[in-house]
């Protein structure tokens, strides 16, 4: 392991708080460079990059030693057998010597005020955890020109996050988040190694479930690059592995919160069986498909989601138990009538 040297900086002011940005990296050589320097200009400077490698075999590391040699930044590098980005995060919660942390994908990119804004609201709300907006690109680099639009950031009650996390009204990202070091500790809050799917949102309700100052900027600060080969794009047959994970996270309910305990034991595993399925729809033949919904009891689950609040849900559960063929040929004309919609907007926005 190795740790920049340089001048001790002096921090009287709680606004100059230091924040730890981990991330953990495996051959991801064309694109490290990008994600580095999108945090090396970030607005707020009392930042530590945390820079965990878990046994990549390209030049990812390289490439990083080179894009620091050549703009100097406070950092650690640690460099381990592959273990799985679960492992890697929890060593760079071990590593971090920030009052805040930040976990960041090592293809993606941060808002040049990602760690500004979100600190401000730490800070003057008095803050444990806050999440922000984010977006997915392939390789339009633009929107990191954008001027972040100045929007309240919203105190919200415990409750009131959680029950909007499940019914879908906010999306919460492990990578649009800051979270207090000191209550991740005091709690035991790690990552849950040896799954690949899921173990982000097994930590987020984890978070939230420990984190009663919660804050939600609406404000597009960060962007997920999608690439095939990454692991949000296709699908394998591990992703069912994170039914237990979700199923996990009942007992976290009931003794923590157990007011929410109903509401998460009918809905919590069902909805994320069905954003799975709707996944496995788009990205498998269809005898694999009907193996993913045999694999994740999908008839039992879905009929917990006759009474979930958003309708396209409730209908499109009906529809895969009426019939699992119908399903998948409704998901695959939907999604491919919704990526020409999308490929004729980007055509607009070019000429």
């Amino acid at each position: 392991m190795s740790k920049s040297s340089g001048r001790e900086v002096i921090r009287n002011r709680k606004e100059d708080e230091l924040i730890s940005v981990i991330v953990p990296f495996y051959n991801v050589e064309q694109y490290i460079e990008q994600t580095l320097e999108s945090i090396i200009n970030q607005e707020y400077k009392e930042i530590e990059l945390v820079l965990i490698d878990d046994g990549s075999t390209d030049k990812s590391c390289e490439r990083a030693l080179e894009m620091l040699s050549r703009k100097p930044f406070r950092h650690i590098l640690h460099r381990q057998e592959n273990r799985g980005v679960s492992a890697a995060r929890n060593k760079g919660i071990e590593l971090a010597s920030g009052t805040y942390l930040i976990f960041v994908d090592s293809d993606d990119l941060m808002h040049p005020s990602y760690v500004k804004e979100l600190h401000d609201a730490m800070f003057q709300k008095k803050l444990d955890i806050i999440f922000c907006g984010f977006k997915r690109f392939k390789k339009d680099l633009k929107l990191m020109k954008q001027t972040a639009p100045s929007i309240k950031v919203e105190k919200m009650d415990q409750l009131d996050m959680m029950r909007d996390f499940l019914y879908g009204i906010k999306k919460l990202s492990i990578c649009a988040m800051m979270v207090s070091k000191k209550n991740i500790m005091a709690n035991s809050l790690l990552f849950f190694e040896g799954y690949r799917y899921a173990e982000d949102i097994h930590f987020i309700w984890r978070a939230l479930l420990c984190n009663e100052r919660i804050g939600y900027d609406p404000s597009c600060l960060y962007f997920y690059r999608f690439r095939s080969g990454s692991a949000m794009a296709g699908f394998e047959v591990s992703r069912s592995d994170g039914l237990f994970l979700m199923k996990d996270i009942e007992k976290h309910v009931k003794s923590r919160c157990t007011s929410f305990y109903e509401e998460y034991s009918m809905y919590g595993s069902a909805r994320w069986v069905w954003s799975t399925l709707w996944q496995a729809a788009f990205s498998l033949p269809y005898p694999e498909f009907k193996k993913t919904c045999s694999q994740l009891d999908s008839e039992m689950m879905l009929k917990r989601l006759f009474s979930y609040p958003n309708y396209m849900v409730r209908i499109s559960s009906r529809v895969c138990i009426f019939s699992n063929r119908m399903y998948y040929f409704l998901i695959k004309m939907f999604c491919n009538a919704r990526g020409l919609y999308y490929g004729f907007l980007a055509w607009l926005n070019m000429i």
